[in-house]
């Protein structure tokens, strides 16, 4: 990297200075996501940042392949959030003194919900106090977190700011910043004119590069822009500013390490409180009643709770279960698992209820499990399985029980309030909660009374839905044009397994010949199998407690 002279600024009176780059002398990058960023040119004195505006968490394909296309003009270009993205923005920006021009873009409004447009307008207008807040500014951080005095100061002075707002998402209004990042290129003396009114409607009959007139007549974008570096040369803002690359402004990079605001960390063991916030993890379902059971007996806080019952309490516990299908705890029937499974997943015991079935009415709650996931808020099962199809790496595949407009006042609020799915090395994990779970009961002397607790039937059921939903994830869609198959629902039938479309032993029989292989061309074709497998069921009990029987 070094410094060449290209020429003579007649406007500023003074040298025109580029630093030239050369193989492995080009800045390095510190970037908190590179597919956010396009680098171009580092002879280039634009940086350009497009506010995040969007709905979903990747831009529209149209302005990714727009960006790609700005590479011809800009240095760096890419998409920017908050205020604390700061750090990553001017780093890469202070390392190209070649840079002196930053633009940002705002689409179809002027601004995003944190303000960044706002925010760094106010800092080039102003700057910062003494606590490094920007004066002046509505941001909800309005701090540009982690970066030091000194870069504020450069960043200010290296670069003009100019803020574009309302752009359409369109060749239109592609034309408005493509002609913005030609008139920044210019040598002075085809400099562009611009002044320090922020309508661009004001700029009509002025030549800005071309700009689209009838867009400037229905003024359907704005232009801010801000230097402090012209006043240096007796341009102030009150006089018309002209767009051009004036060079380097600086011969010298400016680094700060974003590494050296981080430090080593280290776990120290600790001994913990034993009521708050403890995990277990066991290999059956079988294994984690009984660690539960003795566990929370040990450690647990003794509570009266509000029924009058002494109970052994453990708050934010945690169980893993690796196979909680896999061996069931004595005293738990399969039958009673059965119906209750499909209470469960089908709804069967409620939907059967009616006033003059005494034994059926009593299964009438104020609320199911069943309900509450599968019909009260629409079917958030089928919800999540969609979503997990389209997006296995998502964080957002929850199932939600809890209904805030009434349930804090409910006596009979649903212990179940979340469960989260998630696929990890290629296995469907569930995250469970239960804001209070009756887990076990236990003698006074601490032994494990068979068959009593929710733990069992409630893990159960759960992870019966988890195998189904893994399942389900296993095969895609099919293609347009055939039958979309039903979600499949828990078949008493098969021992507490659940059914799924496969063709019967009996079917198959019926199907040799032209029609079998005509079905396995068709599953061929259609289907694609994924290796997702039921991974281990996690929950996480609020307040997990034991009731304690009087039996001695």
């Amino acid at each position: 990297m070094k410094p060449i002279k290209i020429g003579y600024n007649e406007l500023l009176k003074k040298e025109t200075i580029k630093l030239s780059y050369h193989g492995d002398e080009i800045p390095g990058l510190q970037l908190f996501n590179a597919n956010d960023i396009i680098l171009g040119n580092p002879n280039s004195n634009i940086a350009m940042a497009f506010v995040y505006t969007w709905k979903d968490d990747t831009a529209p394909k149209l302005i990714r392949e727009y960006m790609q296309k700005l590479a011809n003009y800009n240095y760096i270009t890419g998409l920017w959030r908050t205020t604390n993205g700061a750090k990553y923005v001017f780093s890469n920006i202070l390392a190209n003194p070649n840079v002196n021009k930053f633009v940002i873009v705002v689409f179809n409004q002027k601004d995003n919900g944190h303000l960044l447009a706002e925010a760094l307008k106010k800092f080039w207008q102003n700057g910062v106090d003494e606590n490094g807040i920007i004066k002046g500014s509505n941001s909800p951080n309005p701090k540009f977190e982690q970066v030091p005095k000194e870069a504020l100061e450069r960043i200010r002075t290296q670069c003009d700011l100019i803020i574009l707002s309302h752009i359409t998402e369109n060749n239109a209004g592609f034309e408005i910043i493509e002609n913005i990042s030609k008139a920044c290129i210019q040598e002075p003396r085809n400099a562009v004119a611009i002044s320090a009114i922020s309508t661009i409607s004001s700029f009509a009959g002025i030549n800005l590069a071309g700009v689209n007139k009838e867009l400037i007549n229905k003024q359907l974008v704005n232009i801010d822009f801000y230097s402090n570096y012209y006043p240096l040369f007796g341009k102030t803002t009150q006089t018309a500013h002209l767009i051009y690359d004036d060079g380097a402004r600086f011969t010298e990079s400016f680094k700060f390490d974003l590494s050296g605001t981080a430090r080593k960390v280290h776990y120290e063991q600790k001994e913990l409180i034993t009521t708050i916030g403890q995990s277990i993890q066991a290999e059956t379902l079988e294994d984690a009643h009984e660690a539960v059971a003795a566990f929370i007996f040990k450690n647990g806080f003794t509570l009266v709770d509000q029924r009058n019952i002494i109970t052994l309490e453990c708050r934010t516990f945690t169980v893993t279960i690796l196979d909680a299908l896999k061996k069931i705890p004595d005293g738990f029937s399969q039958d009673y698992l059965k119906r209750y499974v499909n209470e469960f997943l089908n709804g069967i015991a409620c939907e059967n209820a009616n006033e003059d079935d005494e034994s059926a009415v009593q299964n009438k709650f104020v609320y199911t499990y069943h309900d509450r996931i599968f019909k009260k808020w629409g079917n958030q099962y089928e919800k999540v399985v969609q979503l997990l199809k389209q997006h296995s790496n998502t964080r957002r595949a929850m199932i939600s029980l809890w209904d805030p407009s009434s349930d804090v006042q409910n006596s009979n609020a649903p212990c179940l309030d979340f469960i989260w799915a998630v696929i990890r090395n290629n296995k469907l994990e569930f995250h469970v909660v239960y804001r209070s779970h009756h887990l076990a009961t236990v003698t006074k002397s601490g032994k494990l009374m068979k068959g009593e607790g929710a733990f069992v039937p409630n893990l159960y059921a759960i992870a019966t839905m988890q195998e189904k939903m893994a399942k389900e994830l296993a095969e895609n869609e099919n293609e347009s044009g055939t039958e979309k198959k039903e979600l499949g629902k828990y078949s008493e039938k098969d021992e507490i397994k659940i059914e799924n479309d496969e063709p019967k032993p009996e079917q198959n029989e019926k199907k040799h010949g032209t029609e079998k292989k005509e079905l396995e061309k068709d599953e061929k074709k259609l289907r694609t199998k994924l290796s997702i497998e039921r991974g281990p069921l996690i929950l996480t009990d609020f307040s997990g407690h034991l009731y304690v029987s009087d039996v001695k």
